[in-house]
């Protein structure tokens, strides 16, 4: 489809999530972490030298293969 035809574009939502009240910016430091929740995140990272500094990313998930606490 036409973007004219398809709603709101990618350009249009990008511009709207990434104004400054919604931004979250860190200053990292050796062995720093941080979680979040990826399922209402859009995580970008800046550009960065990669032969000076080393970027790892892990991913971990939780199911609930079954209620931890009985209904109320």
């Amino acid at each position: 489809m036409p973007p004219s035809t398809t709603g709101t574009g990618d350009d249009e939502l990008t511009a709207f999530a990434t104004q400054p009240r919604f931004v979250f910016a860190y200053a990292w430091q050796p062995n720093d972490l941080i979680c979040w929740v990826d399922s209402c995140t859009m995580h970008r990272a800046w550009a960065v030298d990669s032969t000076r500094h080393m970027r790892e990313l892990r991913w971990n998930a939780v199911v609930e293969v079954a209620p931890l606490l009985a209904p109320a």
